[in-house]
């Protein structure tokens, strides 16, 4: 297993946090929050099993201020969502 996939609302989550990041923190520091959750979604994608489960068939992987949300289909792991902390998942998902 190497491979993940993001939902349409995942990828919509991941340029939603990557402009608010440029906003708020500045192009530097957004683009290495950005390389950093790539690399967290290809360590799930090589370690499915690290997150916790939140639901049936959906794991939760912590990364840094923002919750990944994913389901393991197959060979691969499809994220799901990617919420910040303080945001209800039982709304998202």
């Amino acid at each position: 297993m190497a491979a993940y996939k993001l939902t349409a609302d995942a990828e919509a989550d991941f340029l939603s946090l990557y402009l608010y990041s440029i906003e708020t923190f500045g192009l530097i520091q957004a683009n290495s929050y950005a390389l950093d959750m790539i690399d967290t979604f290809e360590i799930l994608a090589i370690n499915p099993f690290a997150g916790r489960d939140v639901k049936t068939n959906a794991r939760c992987f912590i990364h840094a201020s923002h919750s990944i949300y994913y389901e393991i289909e197959g060979e691969a792991v499809l994220i799901l969502r990617i919420l910040h902390q303080s945001q209800d998942p039982m709304r998202h998902l």
